[in-house]
């Protein structure tokens, strides 16, 4: 953020210089044909000199302004996501070519959308391990989505040919369920690895064991 930042206040102070020197150069005063275009460019003189001034005193403003940016978009992905889920339940919870661990039965599923060359999907697998073999009682569902280029796809059509003893990788049945699981990331809006939905809560991003533990208890009071 602090490279956006900065490149968004740069930019801003530029624009105000550029409009002050622009309006108030002598060639563009003198090709004025009239008083009126005169007033205007030393008006846009003035905003320019303002809009500089202003972001100089006040460089705050500009990290509010992302972290609000920051807000709406995390608003309008957490809308995106929620009726994705909503409108995908059999797609999430219930395809049978879908591999699972944990327990078949837990009262609570989580779906990973994983890249297997992704280090944070690394990372974020250990975690929900653990958390679901101490815990007992959740579901994991894996939904594989190979985003990171070639290697990503085979590694995906290896690891579901495992799942599914008697596969090839060459069988196009297997490139489907890719396929479903691209369009079903698609539609609850994923833009990276790893990401979640736990219970009936989208989760984007690595997330470590404690944090694992609430959202599953938070799914889990969600049910009652």
């Amino acid at each position: 953020m602090r490279w956006l930042l900065l490149t968004v206040c740069g930019g801003l102070v530029l624009a105000g210089a550029v409009v002050a020197a622009t309006a108030t150069s002598p060639r563009r005063l003198a090709a004025a044909p009239a008083a009126s275009s005169m007033a205007l460019t030393a008006d846009q003189a003035a905003l320019g000199r303002s809009i500089r001034a202003y972001l100089m005193a006040n460089p705050e403003v500009l990290v509010d302004a992302m972290q609000e940016l920051e807000r709406k978009q995390d608003s309008q992905r957490d809308a995106v996501a929620q009726k994705g889920v909503q409108e995908n339940q059999t797609e999430l919870y219930r395809d049978p070519d879908s591999p699972v661990g944990g327990n078949p039965d837990g009262d609570v599923v989580i779906v990973e959308f994983n890249d297997y060359q992704c280090p944070y999907c690394k990372r974020a697998y250990q975690a929900v391990k653990s958390v679901a073999g101490s815990d007992g009682k959740v579901k994991i569902v894996y939904k594989d989505i190979p985003i990171l280029g070639e290697a990503s796809k085979i590694a995906a059509l290896a690891a579901l040919a495992s799942v599914k003893q008697g596969k090839d990788m060459e069988d196009p049945k297997l490139k489907a369920i890719i396929d479903r699981n691209m369009a079903l990331a698609s539609a609850l809006g994923v833009r990276g690895t790893p990401a979640f939905v736990i219970g009936k809560q989208f989760v984007p991003g690595a997330v470590d064991a404690a944090a694992l533990k609430q959202l599953i208890a938070d799914a889990r009071k969600g049910q009652g």
